[in-house]
């Protein structure tokens, strides 16, 4: 398997590979092929389907084009297209810490200053890999933070 590995990684070597347009392309395309396959006019499904072969045939030449420079220039004019209207889709982005700090503020702490305690144990989540995931920390009522 290892071998079979390196050949195609030496093969895509220089090559543009698949970035987001490439994958936009690819939902497009099945999209197209399943419209073609549900619509029963001899016409219009055949149509469909020649539209969708030829965006894979678009896509595939994408993948191992080695025109490096003009592939992510054409990337580039696509996510400032896409963008704006993937984030109108999902909304403004979240952070973690804007998550875990009104838990923090409304829950932990006011517990932690009931008990008497001077400090209150709050899970942190990590993002490496190899490492436990939850590891505990300490903080006091006053919210500083300390292990």
């Amino acid at each position: 398997m290892s071998k079979f590995r390196n050949a195609l990684y030496r093969f895509m070597y220089g090559r543009n590979g698949v970035d987001a347009l490439s994958w936009a392309l690819v939902v497009l395309e099945v999209v197209l092929s399943l419209l073609s396959a549900f619509i029963h006019v001899r016409g219009v499904s055949q149509a469909l389907y020649f539209v969708s072969t030829a965006l894979m045939f678009v896509v595939l030449l994408r993948i191992f084009s080695r025109n490096l420079a003009r592939r992510q220039a054409e990337n580039a004019k696509f996510l400032t297209w896409w963008t704006p209207k993937a984030n109108a889709i999902r909304g403004p982005p979240r952070r973690q810490g804007a998550q875990i700090r009104p838990l923090l503020l409304r829950r932990i702490l006011p517990r932690a200053a009931r008990r008497g305690q001077d400090r209150a144990d709050v899970p942190e989540v990590r993002q490496e890999k190899g490492h436990q995931n939850v590891r505990m920390k300490k903080i006091r009522p006053d919210g500083r933070i300390f292990l």
